[in-house]
């Protein structure tokens, strides 16, 4: 393999190393100490255990990290996920990855942010957290459908970052209220599939600093109660500043909503394309302009808007002409333009590509070509 300068940025350095097979890893850092300090912090990021990888991989890698503790040392991110010859997930190889896991992370003393997928044993990795005496882990997302045991609470008040797609935790997280509230916290950024979880999470995770908050919830979970439920509670958010309604409000909604107090100190909401389209009338036209109205009036000081689009393509394999850049700035001048405030300053669609993995990156990345800096 070439070797790389250490001038080299950390881009390239990865995209070398997105080549590179895991029992190579440990040759690859001796060799080159560029690679080392520059590539792997980041590399079990980008070089992830995406959906097209295999259990087999992921327990290579495991093996690997097990076999070199100066490798695992060196681990900061770590984001497991894998699907069968069939792409679903099964019981039986979480269970492989799981005993492998558990050996591992007593030597990964640098783990930064760990995500685990939703068939995975997230109750028993939770239990290794707690024997390991928690390493600095700063990001932690878990998509589990039930959870009954809870993160360390040493772990959790020292997150700065949380995903939690669990619509059943057990009442047995929840302690002395009064002695949570006042506790000092970091977390920063929060990703949540329902009010109830919104709701336990508040009484046991100190939440003075958060600034983003991200509603993603199953269909099951949408209904205006739970609306009503959700704006009860960001209201007791006093440092929330962005907020992304995935697939939670609909524009009905949004109409049914538009006489509640406002939420001044929100500045950047993000909502997806359906939705804002999504008819309040006879007027195709009209559409966007009265939803853009109606967020307008619940976040007066918005500065950014987020529009998410769920599928990049149409029917006929083209890309979407809402993404297309011409398309996309010609709708939002015409008819988003006129019903925004006047503290709008930046607007971008996005894909269902761009979001990347919401366990590691902020809730929406910016695709250049399409967001506009409007002066």
């Amino acid at each position: 393999m070439t070797t790389a300068s250490s001038s080299l940025p950390v881009e390239l350095v990865v995209d070398i190393l997105q080549h590179v097979e895991p029992h190579d890893l440990v040759a690859v850092a001796r060799a080159n100490k560029a690679l080392h300090a520059l590539s792997l912090p980041y590399l079990y990021n980008r070089v992830q255990f995406s959906t097209d990888s295999t259990v087999e991989q992921v327990l290579q890698l495991l093996s690997t990290l097990q076999a070199s503790e100066t490798v695992a040392r060196l681990v900061r991110e770590m984001a497991l996920d894998w699907h069968d010859q069939d792409g679903s997930q099964h019981w039986d190889e979480a269970s492989k990855v799981t005993r492998a896991l558990a050996n591992v992370l007593p030597a990964t003393t640098n783990l930064a942010s760990l995500s685990l997928p939703r068939f995975f044993h997230t109750n028993t990795v939770l239990k290794i957290l707690k024997a390991v005496s928690c390493p600095p882990v700063r990001a932690l997302h878990l998509y589990p459908t039930s959870l009954f045991v809870a993160p360390p609470f040493s772990l959790l008040q020292s997150l700065d970052r949380l995903s939690l797609w669990a619509e059943d935790i057990s009442w047995r997280w929840q302690p002395d209220i009064n002695s949570t509230r006042s506790l000092a916290g970091s977390l920063s950024w929060l990703s949540v599939t329902s009010p109830s979880t919104l709701e336990t999470l508040m009484y046991i995770v100190p939440m003075g600093s958060l600034r983003t908050l991200v509603i993603d919830p199953r269909p099951s979970t949408i209904n205006v109660t739970s609306n009503e439920h959700f704006f009860v509670h960001i209201r007791h958010l006093p440092s929330l500043r962005s907020i992304y309604l995935l697939k939670w409000l609909s524009c009905q909604m949004l109409a049914e909503y538009s006489s509640i107090d406002p939420f001044p100190d929100i500045l950047t909401v993000g909502i997806s394309l359906c939705h804002l389209q999504e008819p309040f009338g006879y007027s195709p036209d009209g559409n966007v302009h009265d939803t853009m109205q109606v967020l307008a009036t619940i976040f007066p000081h918005m500065h950014t808007l987020d529009v998410r689009c769920e599928e990049p393509y149409d029917s006929e394999g083209l890309p979407h002409p809402h993404l297309r850049p011409d398309a996309a700035l010609q709708n939002f001048q015409t008819l988003l333009l006129p019903a925004c405030p006047r503290t709008l300053r930046r607007f971008a669609f996005l894909t269902k590509a761009s979001f990347a993995r919401t366990a590691e990156d902020a809730p929406f990345v910016r695709v250049p070509q399409l967001a506009e800096e409007l002066q």
